[in-house]
């Protein structure tokens, strides 16, 4: 004979109830804690201009261009790589978007605070990536940090000085390899959460650091710097980061 339970069956349903509206509360908070409410989305459809959102160098024309609905970065000053900018002040941030290399060497995903002086053009953080490799620096802490990119400037430093600066910078960034395709799109995800920066491609974690200069309060301008020829982003989402 099976043993009888000891708890009273009105008590027993009662738990179950509990216990099943409990299991209820914790799955559509889990849910409301992964929805992500986006702040800020362009696809660029529509239009053959970047838009007002957006800061480009002023003298070098035809940079950047929207073909086809999709934003075109090209390189045309031999000297430095094309640039475009949001201005956006933020702490956190949680952004995606969709890139192909179609021509393109490189291009970097800049953080800045433009009004931060001790770092070299104000800048904070930087993800790089090329067709075979990606990477995420803490530039604040880093290569940025004006004394120690000009002592890295400096000819006459010492070797071993130059080779225990490189071996420092090092610890500011953390690199992964990749085998990207032209012509091929992909989704890119980039996050700075406190002091943590991290970038997936299509849903996976591809690298991540933890590095002090990422959890700068205030970052206030950012967006891409194309190498080469053509580089192509589309459907930028900006979801809020800081609630």
């Amino acid at each position: 004979t099976a043993p009888q339970s000891l708890v009273p069956p009105r008590l027993m349903k009662t738990s179950l109830l509990l216990i099943t509206a409990a299991v209820t509360l914790s799955t559509t908070a889990l849910a409301n804690h992964h929805k992500r409410e986006v702040i800020f989305s362009d696809d660029f459809t529509g239009r053959s201009e970047v838009g007002s959102n957006y800061v480009t160098h002023a003298e070098w024309k035809g940079d950047w261009t929207v073909v086809d609905d999709v934003l075109v970065g090209k390189q045309m000053n031999p000297g430095h790589g094309a640039t475009i900018r949001l201005m956006r002040e933020f702490r956190n941030l949680d952004m995606e978007f969709d890139f192909r290399f179609n021509g393109g060497t490189s291009w970097n995903f800049v953080v800045d605070d433009q009004n931060y002086k001790p770092v070299h053009a104000g800048h904070i953080c930087r993800l790089s990536i090329s067709p075979n490799s990606i990477k995420v620096a803490d530039d604040k802490t880093g290569s940025m940090d004006l004394n120690i990119r000009n002592q890295r400037q400096d000819e006459n430093l010492p070797e071993e000085q130059r080779k225990a600066l490189d071996a420092y910078i090092e610890t500011k960034q953390a690199t992964a390899k990749l085998d990207l395709k032209k012509g091929q799109w992909y989704n890119l995800r980039v996050t700075i959460i406190d002091d943590v920066m991290s970038a997936y491609i299509d849903g996976k974690e591809v690298t991540s650091l933890r590095s002090p200069g990422f959890a700068h309060p205030i970052k206030n301008k950012f967006g891409f710097t194309v190498n080469g020829s053509d580089t192509e982003f589309d459907n930028i989402k900006i979801h809020d980061a800081d609630s």
